[in-house]
């Protein structure tokens, strides 16, 4: 999936596409690192990089209807191993599980071209590499995904996924990552998320939250968290939200801002 999210126009453009593997039409390769779906490419640009084999990398995807994107990007911290040590469990069976790695904070910069107009862009990314052969456990509907970069260097990953009577499961999870890279794990218990609004999509009539305040006393954080505009849901074969937050609150007494992104499943409207 490749989108787009335009803050000042309040537009949100997605695109979805996969390939065989057959006539290298789509695979993935670790030497030299490289990952492709047709022209939607992550492929290694500094051969003669000593420090890592797999950055700085080049991000290239364009749309049919035009947007295109072409990024490169390098580690500004060290790699997240999320859940047990990259083993991260979603439910009581054997296997139901996922590898789950991150790079929290990456130095970004680059072009994007939206509706015949080419931007120079530069800032902050996030990367989550999650892969896994299981669906959701019996008795879980959803998720809510929260990833963000908090002013103060703090970086704070959180999911928790759903139950069908609408608690929350016990494998939900996260992590709070220092200015310097140290991962501290958060529990279920440790947190308590409060929906504040929701907003109904126009286009499947499915209903998300759309503003969130989250306190996690543990760590003296509480944050509120919005979407820049409510409009970023991916209508593709698997419906989910994906969009961009804004983020404030206080951590330590002291007042914080933010930018996220908020991954979750909707609600079917009754």
């Amino acid at each position: 999936h490749f989108a787009i999210s335009d803050v000042q126009n309040k537009s949100h453009v997605f695109e979805e596409r996969y390939s065989r593997g057959a006539a290298g039409l789509a695979g993935a390769q670790s030497d030299p690192y490289r990952i492709w779906v047709e022209d939607w490419e992550i492929r290694r640009i500094d051969f003669n990089s000593a420090t890592d084999k797999n950055f700085p990398v080049q991000i290239t995807a364009s749309m049919e209807d035009g947007p295109s994107l072409n990024l490169s990007v390098s580690p500004d911290k060290p790699l997240v191993l999320q859940g047990e040590q990259g083993y991260d469990r979603k439910g009581e069976g054997v296997g139901n599980a996922s590898y789950y790695l991150a790079f929290t904070r990456m130095q970004s910069s680059g072009s994007i071209k939206i509706d015949g107009e080419s931007f120079e862009v530069s800032g902050s990314s996030w990367m989550d590499h999650e892969w896994s052969t299981s669906a959701l456990d019996d008795g879980q509907e959803g998720w809510d995904w929260f990833s963000i970069q908090l002013s103060n260097g703090y970086d704070l990953m959180y999911y928790q996924l759903r139950n069908q009577d609408g608690s929350v499961s016990k494998f939900t999870t996260g992590s709070l990552i220092s200015p310097e890279g140290k991962k501290t794990t958060i529990s279920p218990s440790d947190v308590q998320i409060e929906v504040l609004d929701r907003w109904e999509s126009p286009h499947s009539k499915s209903v998300y939250p759309s503003s969130w305040k989250m306190e996690i006393p543990k760590f003296d954080l509480s944050l509120k968290m919005t979407p820049l505009f409510p409009d970023q849901e991916m209508d593709v074969s698997v419906r989910y939200y994906e969009g961009t937050l804004s983020v404030s609150g206080e951590m330590n007494g002291e007042k914080i801002g933010g930018n996220g992104f908020i991954e979750m499943t909707g609600y079917e409207k009754e």
